[in-house]
Order: structure tokens, then sequence, then C-alpha cells
């Protein structure tokens, strides 16, 4: 079973209970990280990563917000856009 299998349970559970934002968030961090290193397509882990940022923001969670803001921007990096990387930490 792959990474992304074995986060899929995970992020339906947490999905469903509205106190878990905070771990459904890294949950999605994580799924995104090993997308990326499985070798997915570069915008299915910036997508989840984006989905993530955007969550973490509407529930203002500055801390987790900013820690999704760094994998996006190590992402990019990876990926030698690190003209975009620089915009999304700004």
């Amino acid at each position: 079973m792959g990474a992304t299998a074995a986060l899929q349970p995970l992020l339906e559970e947490v999905g469903k209970d509205p106190s878990l934002v905070a771990l459904r968030i890294r949950a999605m961090v994580l799924n995104a990280e090993a997308q990326a290193a499985g070798g997915t397509a570069p915008a299915t882990p910036i997508s989840m990563l984006s989905a993530a940022l955007a969550l973490a923001r509407h529930h203002y969670l500055d801390l987790h917000a900013g820690l999704v803001a760094c994998h996006i921007a190590n992402l990019q990096v990876r990926q030698k856009l690190s003209s975009l990387s620089r915009t999304v930490i700004a």
C-alpha cells in the first residue's frame, strides 16, 4: 500500500470532525509531499497544498498556514520555479 493510499482513510476521517482541522491540514501536507515524492504531476501536490493553505487561513491557524506556505515554496524550488517560491512566502 502506498503512502497516499494509506492517508486517504485518515483524510476522510478527519474531514468529518470540524475540531480536527489542524490534523486535517497536516495530513494534507503529508499527502502532498508523498505525491510529490511519488512523481505525480506537479499540479496535484500544489493544489493539495493550496487547499490546505486556504483551510488554515480560513480557521486562523497562522502557524499551519506558514508551514504550508513553506512546503509550497519548497516544492516550487524543487521544480526549479524559485521566482514563484519567493512570491508565496512574501
